[in-house]
């Protein structure tokens, strides 16, 4: 049951969501064929700049509009009236939120990849995508063992941040809809809370790292100090992160197990 539910999600929001894509491609498509035509002909050269200009709004827009629709998706299938029908389905909460977050994160990845890939199109050229993978293997080569490490962490964290933030308003919607009323006022303040939340922990995290390497504050000069000190800051924000995506992934489902109300 939880594929169907699972493909039912990705059909549902794959419908709003892939116009986008090909107006992105197609953007991109339209740029390049800009592009060979004002190398031949100046008039079509302030087309061409127009359209870089639309195209890259368009992936900006992509972008945005998959976490929307995402939230949007959420809301009405769980906190709306449409949620009468969902949560009588014969499957788990846990099943109902997964799947939904499950799609959020494809169409997130996928989004970015149709970026990327407009971004090859616009400035296509023979060979482009051996030179786009040889260029990142030799720039991913040049770099000390200490830059890809950071950069490793960094993207990890960017991810979880991403799932955190996600679930966060995910969690802060399903407590606003445990009320009777103001539903959505109380749904932002359930956001600022679990914000505070995640700014004191973040600042707990960093205390008790401070407390464990106390030299990095007197001695913050010497290199190897703060390359501790650093990987211990990458390391906290990880497992914040992670604490903060649990802990509301788990109050959502409750939420709409134990206190959601409809009416």
């Amino acid at each position: 049951m939880f594929r169907k539910l699972l493909k039912n999600d990705l059909s549902q929001m794959g419908s709003r969501i892939y116009p986008l894509y090909f107006i992105i491609l197609g953007l991109a498509v339209f740029a390049k064929v800009m592009n060979v035509l004002s190398s031949h002909i100046s008039a079509f050269q302030i087309i061409y700049g127009f359209t870089i200009m639309a195209w890259v709004c368009s992936i900006i827009i992509g972008l945005v509009y998959t976490f929307f629709v995402a939230i949007q998706i959420f809301y009405k299938k769980n906190l709306k009236d449409e949620g009468y029908l969902t949560h009588t389905l014969p499957v788990t909460k846990t099943s109902i939120v997964s799947s939904m977050f499950i799609t959020a994160m494809i169409f997130t990845a996928i989004s970015i990849l149709i970026s990327i890939l407009s971004i090859m199109i616009a400035f296509y050229t023979p060979g482009i995508f051996n030179d786009f993978y040889n260029s990142i293997q030799v720039a991913w080569n040049s770099l000390d063992s200490y830059i890809q490490h950071f950069a490793i962490f960094s993207i990890i964290i960017m991810i979880l941040s991403y799932m955190q933030l996600l679930s966060g308003i995910y969690c802060a919607l399903s407590v606003g809809h445990s009320f009777s009323g103001n539903k959505l006022a109380y749904s932002v303040v359930a956001w600022v809370i679990i914000y505070i939340i995640s700014q004191v922990l973040n600042a707990i995290a960093i205390f008790v790292l401070m407390w464990l390497q106390p030299e990095s504050i007197q001695e913050a000069y010497r290199e190897e100090v703060g390359t501790n000190f650093m990987y211990g800051i990458l390391t906290t924000s990880m497992i914040t992160n992670s604490i903060m995506l649990v802990g509301t992934y788990i109050t959502t489902i409750m939420m709409l197990k134990h206190r959601l109300n409809l009416e």
